[in-house]
């Protein structure tokens, strides 16, 4: 239940921040998922935020349901004819048993009762479906950037982060996965970013805004001063890259 409360809260607050900040992943990753489900396919979409996630799958499949337990997020959803947005728990689907022939979680699977998840994933997978979970964690910019922001996340919020969030940040490390493993391709998301666009990323941490909740002041401050020198002129484009660990797997 802590999980629901923290995802419930901190995204309803933040949910136009997302849809607009968040970065977005690579067209090869969707079209990597096509080689392994049909394009007549029918997806569950689960947490899915603001719809990032099942816009692009959209385009590539007949049918997709888009579920998410915070309607706020799914208020600031992009809408489309073949996405059927819904809000509802990824435990707790609701999709008829054997009728989804691939399932996606784009960096929500930590805030999972993962047990409860896995189980209702496999009742609703047809027996040849597919399950597809992936996630990003840190930025990549320069050494002293990365450095200056690995300070903000291991010091100045070290005390607002829990286990969930660790998951999702540390590349999903000793996730459990009880399914027939595919691989993972090893996709990369890059954005060229000013520094208030990257800040205005950083504000869609929660952490971050757990951090404004406790405090009532801005954590960003603490490093404002050592990011503007070690980035320069603050409407430089930098790239930024993050690395994308996915698990992909069959029911059976």
């Amino acid at each position: 239940m802590r999980k629901l409360n923290i995802y419930t809260d901190y995204y309803t607050n933040q949910a136009r921040e997302y849809a607009e900040y968040r970065p977005t992943y690579p067209e090869e990753l969707y079209n990597f998922l096509v080689d392994y489900a049909p394009k007549n396919s029918k997806v569950l979409d689960c947490c899915t935020g603001t719809g990032q996630a099942a816009l692009e799958l959209a385009k590539r499949f007949r049918c997709i349901t888009a579920i998410d337990i915070n309607k706020e997020q799914i208020k600031y959803a992009t809408k489309r004819d073949n996405i059927a947005y819904r809000v509802a728990a990824a435990e707790q689907s609701g999709i008829d048993a054997n009728s989804i022939d691939l399932i996606t979680v784009a960096t929500g699977i930590h805030w999972l009762n993962l047990e409860e998840f896995y189980c209702e994933a496999k009742r609703i997978l047809t027996p040849q479906g597919i399950i597809a979970i992936w996630g990003y964690g840190a930025t990549s910019i320069t050494p002293e950037i990365d450095s200056i922001l690995d300070h903000f996340t291991g010091v100045t919020l070290k005390d607002y982060w829990d286990d969930a969030l660790w998951l999702a940040w540390n590349d999903y490390e000793g996730l459990p996965f009880p399914f027939k493993t595919i691989g993972d391709p090893g996709f990369m998301i890059t954005k060229e970013l000013t520094l208030d666009e990257l800040r205005n990323y950083l504000f869609t941490w929660t952490t971050y805004q757990r951090y404004i909740k406790e405090r009532e002041s801005d954590p960003y401050e603490e490093i404002r001063r050592d990011l503007e020198a070690a980035w320069g002129n603050p409407n430089h484009k930098r790239t930024v890259s993050w690395a994308i660990t996915m698990k992909l797997g069959k029911a059976n």
